[in-house]
């Protein structure tokens, strides 16, 4: 009585819990299956100290083509009354602009005068109050990563990963770190898909060197940084039958930093 007392303690409190890393496994396996999805996406982050909340309409096919439509409602056309945003590779991404009305006319013609049709993936305009770039929309980056570390988890090294309840995962990450020299022209894109990491994150170690995402991707001179080697803190509730998201939250300090419903999720 007193060994199967102590194996039951140590199953309640193992560091990876079997039925959330195959939930895991289940999502991975599901999102290398489909080609592309569509889904109205509800987004809510909390960045310098400020709350923002868009509805999205979001189309992903492959890693690079991406469609981002914006539902707002609005008088400018800017990030509202369907804007869209076309992401197919490189480092730019094209920019159709929402309908304005009344007043919002004159910002409008204001934006198209200065930005165009075109805008930089990690320019200031890109990345004012976002948390991902639009290259990493949606949710096959986050497969990749999980993908990335998935042997390490399966050895329970890396964190603690927890069923909450029927496929909704909670991740909570070991303090991993690699010291790197960061030039100029290196990608923090490469640096996510090497480490298995975000972009945000890897800003978040270093914010006393990047304040922000901008100067994060926009660097004129050499800096020695640390590069985590694994995810931030998430929660990430899946589909019963599909095993695809239905909701992702990202943590920092316990507080929710990102939060992403996918709603009328279709694939294809």
């Amino acid at each position: 009585m007193i060994a199967l007392a102590l194996l039951l303690t140590s199953a309640a409190f193992a560091k990876v819990q079997p039925e959330a890393l195959h939930c895991l496994e289940r999502f991975v396996e599901q999102a290398q299956k489909i080609k592309g999805y569509s889904a109205t996406l509800h987004k809510r982050e909390w960045l310098d100290g400020k709350e923002y909340f868009e509805p999205v309409e979001l189309w992903v096919e492959g890693k690079n083509h991406i469609k981002y439509k914006f539902l707002k409602k609005g008088t400018t056309g800017i990030r509202n009354n369907g804007m869209t945003l076309v992401y197919t590779g490189g480092e730019m991404m094209s920019v159709s602009w929402g309908e304005p009305t009344g007043i919002g006319v004159l910002a409008n013609r204001a934006a198209r005068s200065v930005v165009g049709d075109k805008l930089h993936l990690t320019s200031e305009r890109a990345l004012k109050g976002e948390l991902i770039t639009l290259n990493r929309a949606g949710f096959f980056l986050l497969a990749d990563a999980i993908r990335f570390h998935l042997p390490d988890w399966r050895s329970e090294k890396g964190g603690e990963i927890a069923l909450i309840s029927e496929c909704l995962i909670k991740f909570t990450p070991e303090q991993n770190f690699s010291e790197i020299t960061l030039q100029p022209g290196d990608s923090i894109f490469s640096l996510e898909e090497k480490f298995g990491t975000v972009a945000f994150y890897i800003q978040q170690i270093n914010a006393h060197l990047f304040p922000n995402l901008h100067s994060l991707f926009n660097r004129k001179k050499e800096h020695r940084i640390k590069v985590p080697k694994t995810l931030p803190p998430f929660e990430l509730a899946l589909d019963n039958g599909t095993y695809l998201p239905k909701k992702l939250r990202f943590f920092r300090d316990g507080r929710p930093l990102g939060e992403y419903d996918f709603i009328s999720l279709k694939t294809w």
